[in-house]
């Protein structure tokens, strides 16, 4: 009886399985855009939740007729 040969080291035929050069290339290339893009995203929600919390701060403060502005308390920001 002939021994087969091992299949673990011959490639199978492309309809098989493996994908081509291409599809590895494009898959790889999504692989690392990835995190990139989800950092991104991190990135741009950090700044636009900074750039909130500058607008609120910058709301508690009102100017006054002399000129300097008086910090507001709290409860004067909420009408309580």
């Amino acid at each position: 009886m002939k021994r087969a040969e091992d299949p673990c080291r011959t490639p199978p035929p492309p309809w098989q399985g493996w994908p081509s050069a291409q599809t590895r290339r494009r898959r790889r290339r999504i692989a690392l855009l990835v995190p990139l893009v989800g950092l991104a995203g991190c990135g741009l929600l950090f700044l636009f939740g900074a750039f909130a919390l500058l607008l609120l701060v910058s709301r508690l403060t009102v100017p006054v007729p002399d000129g300097d502005p008086r910090a507001m308390r709290p409860a004067e920001v909420t009408g309580t």
